[in-house]
C-alpha cells in the first residue's frame, strides 16, 4: 500500500516539477502570463505546497517546531497556487467578467486572512486538529480548483463542436480535456483529503483507504497533465486519427 501511495504522489511531483519547468521557459519566451500562472499553480499546489505540508505531519510529534514551520510554508504555497490558478482560469475564460475579478480578489483575501490566523493562533501546531482557519483554506481552494475544472472542462465541450466543423485542432481541444482531468484530479484529491480530516474530527493523517484513493487520484492527473504538456508524438498521432475516423 505505501509503495502504491509512494507511486502516485511521486509521479504527482514529478510531473508537476517537469511541467511547472517547461511553462517557465515557455513564458521566458513569450512573455505571457497564462504560462507563468500555470507554472505557478502547478509548483506551490504540488512539489512545494504538498511536500511542506505532508513533511508537516510526519514531524508532528516528533518535531512539533519543524512541524510547524513545514505547515505554515506548505500552507502558504498551497494558497499561493490556488489563486495562481484561479487567475488563469479567469484571465484566460473570464477576462471581461466583474464577477470573476471580484472572486479572484475574495479568494486572495479570504486565504491570507485565514493563513494569518492560523499563524496567531496556533502558529501551525495542530497536533489537536485543524482550527477554523484550516477548514476554510482547504475549501477555498478546492473551490478554485473546481472552478477551474469547470471552466476548461466547458470550454473543451466548445472546442469539440469547432473541430467537428473543422475549426480547431484535435490536440488543442484535446489539450483543453487533460487539463480539465489534470486540475479535477487535484480537487478531487483535496476533497478527499478534506472528508478524511472530518472524519477523524480535525486530526491530521488519513487512513489506508483514503492514502489509496487520493494516489490514484494522483496517478490519473499526472497521467493527464504529462499528455497535455508533454505529449508524445505517437499520443499526437492517436488523437489525430481518432479524430480523422470520428469525422
Amino acid at each position: 500500500m505505501l509503495i502504491f501511495a509512494a507511486l502516485g504522489m511521486g509521479a504527482f511531483f514529478l510531473v508537476g516539477l517537469a511541467v511547472s519547468f517547461r511553462l517557465v521557459l515557455l513564458w521566458r519566451r513569450s512573455g505571457e502570463w497564462p504560462e507563468l500562472l500555470v507554472a505557478g499553480g502547478l509548483l506551490f499546489s504540488g512539489p512545494i505546497g504538498f511536500t511542506a505540508s505532508a513533511g508537516a505531519f510526519e514531524l508532528l510529534h516528533s518535531n512539533p517546531t519543524a512541524s510547524a514551520w513545514l505547515l505554515g510554508t506548505g500552507s502558504a504555497a498551497l494558497s499561493i497556487g490556488a489563486v495562481s490558478a484561479a487567475a488563469f482560469t479567469r484571465l484566460v475564460f473570464r477576462p471581461e467578467s466583474g464577477a470573476a475579478r471580484r472572486f479572484l480578489w475574495f479568494l486572495a483575501l479570504a486565504l491570507l486572512a485565514a493563513w494569518v490566523t492560523g499563524g496567531l493562533e496556533s502558529g501551525f501546531y495542530v497536533a489537536d486538529g485543524l482550527g477554523a482557519w484550516g477548514y476554510a483554506s482547504q475549501v477555498l481552494r478546492i473551490g478554485a480548483m473546481a472552478w477551474g475544472t469547470w471552466e476548461t472542462l466547458r470550454y473543451w465541450r466548445l472546442m469539440r463542436r469547432r473541430r467537428a466543423l473543422g475549426l480547431a485542432e484535435p490536440v488543442v481541444a484535446n489539450r483543453f480535456l487533460l487539463w480539465g482531468i489534470g486540475s479535477g484530479g487535484g480537487a478531487a484529491a483535496a476533497l478527499v483529503g478534506l472528508a478524511s480530516t472530518i472524519a477523524n474530527a480535525g486530526k491530521l493523517g488519513v487512513d489506508g483507504p483514503t492514502l489509496i484513493a487520493i494516489s490514484a487520484i494522483g496517478m490519473v492527473a499526472a497521467a493527464a497533465l504529462f499528455l497535455a504538456f508533454l505529449p508524445p508524438q505517437g499520443y499526437r498521432r492517436f488523437v489525430e486519427r481518432r479524430a480523422e475516423a470520428r469525422a
